[in-house]
């Protein structure tokens, strides 16, 4: 139901934008035809400066004094991408509307031709952006919200007041004609305090998706093993799913195949031009200013862990995964390269 609802929606896109649905068929065709489709989606971080200090920041982790991607790489990127069937493109960080040239950039990306949506904590969203976002193609708007109570939202944030800029601006951006995205993270905590269903309700009544990651021991939340899913958790998390369309993971937006999308469908460039699987697999199979996209991603479909869809989040639910690589155990970024493995497979 919920796969049919993100369909639904993108159908919406496609009346506004004709070549977005002329460029999503062959990509749904491919995926019935091939095991795995082309690739889908990018998350793109342009930036990891940000104006908050939460406390499960993961983007943290990868911030380096290295240069930055250019526009004009942007954009030769963004072509290499779409020639590999991306049709949307995510925009997070850090915070990304402390970019001035958010918008510049957003262009480059060709928004009448992908789905464009962005992330953001809340605090900066008003008319002004909203508007200018409208003008040059933005489709959807994904801001987190920890809690239906503003204090616990706030202390988390580390912001005061963060809470109620958050609300306010999935609020604004729905007015403005945005699909808009309220995404928080679920625990083994809120399995079983009841925030989670809080959060369910909330985000329905505010006509918002409820966006969910899942609880990785990574970042600032290296170590922290207390706050992953357990298998029940998972099974529970499935049901609720299920009967909640309006909740989703990014198991549910798949051309096809249910599963772990990461390089198979999707995968993360940071402002560095690394292409890392997700924004908490801090491991890098490539940089796009020195191999192309296609050759990186195919290297990647390689590892063991990387080429099939797993059935849970490998990075959040399975304590192989975990405890083999190194960049959540304070080691390098590594994975454990065998290659020669048929498949690996974490239940």
């Amino acid at each position: 139901m919920a796969n049919i609802q993100n369909y639904l929606f993108t159908v919406k896109s496609c009346f506004r934008k004709p070549a977005l649905f002329k460029r999503m068929l062959p990509g749904y065709a491919r995926s019935l035809l091939c095991k795995a489709g082309p690739l889908r989606f990018m998350d793109v971080a342009i930036g990891y400066d940000c104006n908050f200090q939460c406390k499960h920041c993961s983007a943290e982790a990868l911030k380096r004094d290295e240069t930055l991607l250019t526009l004009a790489e942007y954009c030769l990127f963004a072509e290499e991408a779409m020639s590999c069937g991306v049709v949307a493109f995510h925009f997070t960080g850090g915070e990304p509307l402390l970019r001035p040239d958010l918008m510049d950039i957003v262009q480059a990306f060709q928004p009448q031709r992908n789905f464009i949506s962005v992330a953001s904590n809340g605090w900066f969203v008003n008319d002004s952006f909203l508007k200018d976002f409208k003008e040059v193609g933005g489709d959807a708007l994904c801001i987190s919200v920890d809690s239906v109570v503003p204090e616990t939202h706030d202390e988390f944030r580390n912001r005061s007041g963060s809470w109620k800029k958050a609300v306010e601006g999935l609020r604004l951006a729905s007015k403005y004609g945005f699909r808009t995205l309220l995404s928080a993270t679920v625990t083994h905590q809120a399995m079983h305090d009841g925030s989670l269903e809080e959060l369910t309700r909330f985000s329905k009544s505010l006509g918002a998706v409820l966006s969910l990651n899942l609880a990785v021991p990574a970042g600032n939340w290296q170590g922290c093993m207390d706050f992953i899913l357990t298998p029940d958790d998972r099974a529970a998390l499935n049901a609720h799913i299920k009967a909640n369309p309006h909740v989703r993971t990014d198991f549910q937006s798949n051309w096809r195949i249910r599963g772990c999308p990461a390089m198979k469908e999707k995968c993360y460039l940071t402002p560095y031009g690394e292409v890392i699987p997700c924004p908490f697999i801090h491991v890098a199979f490539g940089n796009v200013r020195k191999q192309p996209l296609r050759r990186i991603r195919a290297e990647a479909l390689r590892h063991r862990w990387l080429k099939e869809y797993q059935p849970v989040c490998i990075a959040a639910e399975c304590l192989e995964f975990i405890e083999s690589a190194g960049c959540y155990n304070g080691g390098k970024r590594s994975l454990p390269l065998d290659y020669r493995a048929s498949g690996a497979f974490c239940q």
